[in-house]
């Protein structure tokens, strides 16, 4: 009886053996089902990472040498209001500001802009309503990275505006400038403006907006005769070049002034 009972026991453990193997997959079969859902998820993260490089603009390689000058002049952030339009100067000319600016800070509306050259050295006078000596600059109501002053001639050198930037003027291959921006959010400072300021001569590149910082000039303040002047070298320069002054005052709202 004993007997039947065992052999009994031993033939239902077969059966559920054989039972079980019919139904449970191999391992082959196992390791097949994980590597199609390996192999799935690769296929939906490598679709996932192609669509995000396909939407997102390939980064441009700039293979040019950085800005000498960290302070770059490029255009301001704020809204430049409407205005006249420029009226550019020849060399070794006097031209007078014909626009009424009455409302401008005195100390960056023009009278009239002067210029002289001796061969590639270019000087530039703004005649000013007010030239103080001393200035302050990072002042408490503008806003970090704006641009704060400026005294700047625009320069055409070759009379072509279909050539160099068009950036306030068209036509622009270098720039003899005296500016100012807080990039640092620094805190308010008065001094003379020959220790705060420098008078950059920037060359334009076209094909990237830019101005690239090539020299410094030689800055002059003369409070008597209410004129700020600078003295660079403008490669190329001529006779028949164009020259367009422009100010600017960017505290609380932008003040522009031109010769025009």
């Amino acid at each position: 009886m004993k007997t039947l009972i065992r052999f009994a026991i031993f033939l239902f453990i077969f059966i559920i053996l054989i039972l079980l193997s019919a139904c449970t997959p191999s391992e082959d079969i196992i390791r097949t089902a994980i590597i199609a859902t390996q192999s799935q998820e690769t296929l939906v993260a490598a679709a996932t990472q192609l669509a995000v490089l396909q939407s997102t603009p390939e980064p441009t390689v700039n293979n040019d040498p950085a800005p000498i000058q960290e302070e770059s002049f490029i255009a301001p952030t704020q809204e430049i209001p409407p205005m006249p339009v420029f009226e550019g100067c020849y060399p070794d000319q006097v031209c007078p500001d014909q626009t009424n600016t009455s409302n401008l800070p005195e100390i960056i509306d023009m009278l009239k802009g002067e210029s002289h050259l001796d061969n590639e050295t270019l000087t530039v006078i703004f005649h000013l309503v007010e030239a103080p000596q001393e200035i302050t600059i990072n002042r408490e109501n503008m806003e970090e990275n704006m641009q704060e002053y400026g005294w700047t001639v625009y320069i055409d050198v070759d009379n072509d505006p279909n050539t160099g930037m068009s950036y306030m003027a068209p036509g622009i291959d270098y720039v003899l400038s005296l500016d100012h921006s807080n990039y640092f959010n620094e805190p308010p400072q008065t001094g003379l403006i020959t220790d705060l300021l420098e008078a950059i001569v920037f060359e334009a590149a076209p094909e990237e907006n830019m101005l690239y910082m090539i020299d410094t000039a030689t800055l002059t303040i003369d409070s008597a005769n209410n004129t700020i002047s600078m003295t660079g070298t403008i490669p190329g320069i001529n006779e028949n070049s164009i020259l367009y002054f422009y100010t600017m005052d960017g505290s609380k709202m932008m003040y522009l002034d031109v010769l025009s």
